[in-house]
């Protein structure tokens, strides 16, 4: 090997031993449940009373959780913000034995019927973000795999909860965002804007992960909209359980 790949496989087992220490690969099992967000405001209680138990692995979280009869072993994570940290969670996750992930977070609406207080899930992401283009060289779009986004649609349906679909596009200059900004998003038919979704697929892509991801729309930047504290704490519990039914039904 020559001397840029050996530093890049350093690299690779000291972000291992950060967030999992000398715990065997496969330790985290093969489904991921990948919360976007800030943690600052991450209601752990609430996440953890999902789950008949949870155990720390590393600074991943494991338990059971059970469905209709069914059951499934899923780790999960506190939020991360930004495509950078998930990039690093995501690698390192498939390093550990995960196989699909699902990704639960927040959008910004763009489009006309994408409203405030219900769930986007994500078909595809285009990636403006620095991370993706680095891993990828240049703006690309990526997919959903199929199946896991059938399971989550299929699921919120049969829920009755408000749903729409489409594109998102994931930035990393969130402070940069701006009403031009915005209209060009509109215009090229973008659904939704976020900070990470992009990221997501494309490193699935990369490394052989089925992904998908469903959001609460946390705002609408066209409308000045944004959410009111009744309609996202009912979509959380919406999102969360809408994703670990249709993750325990897609495992199997």
């Amino acid at each position: 090997m020559d001397g840029q790949k050996d530093w890049r496989e350093h690299i690779r087992e000291t972000a291992y031993r950060w967030l999992l220490g000398e715990r065997p690969r496969g330790c985290l099992g093969e489904n991921l449940l990948l919360l976007f967000g800030n943690p600052d405001e991450f209601d752990a209680p609430r996440v953890k009373e999902k789950f008949d138990s949870v155990e720390q692995v590393g600074v991943f979280l494991k338990g059971r959780y059970r469905v209709a009869g069914q059951e499934g072993l899923l780790s999960y994570t506190t939020p991360k913000f930004g495509a950078p940290i998930v990039s690093h969670y995501v690698e390192v996750a498939a390093m550990a034995g995960v196989k699909r992930i699902i990704s639960v977070g927040y959008v910004g609406g763009l489009a006309d019927d994408v409203r405030v207080g219900e769930l986007f899930l994500c078909d595809r992401a285009m990636g403006l973000d620095g991370t993706t283009r680095s891993y990828f060289g240049g703006p690309r779009e990526f997919a959903a795999t199929p199946r896991l986004s059938a399971a989550l649609e299929k699921t919120a349906r049969a829920a009755g909860v408000g749903l729409s679909r489409g594109t998102v596009v994931s930035i990393d200059a969130l402070m940069l965002e701006c009403s031009a900004w915005v209209a060009e998003w509109r215009a090229a038919g973008y659904g939704a804007v976020d900070l990470e979704t992009a990221c997501l697929f494309g490193l699935g892509e990369k490394l052989g992960l089925e992904c998908a991801a469903l959001h609460i729309v946390s705002d609408s930047p066209y409308r000045s909209d944004t959410d009111r504290e009744a309609r996202h704490m009912a979509s959380l519990d919406d999102q969360l359980r809408i994703a670990l039914e249709s993750m325990i039904g897609a495992g199997r």
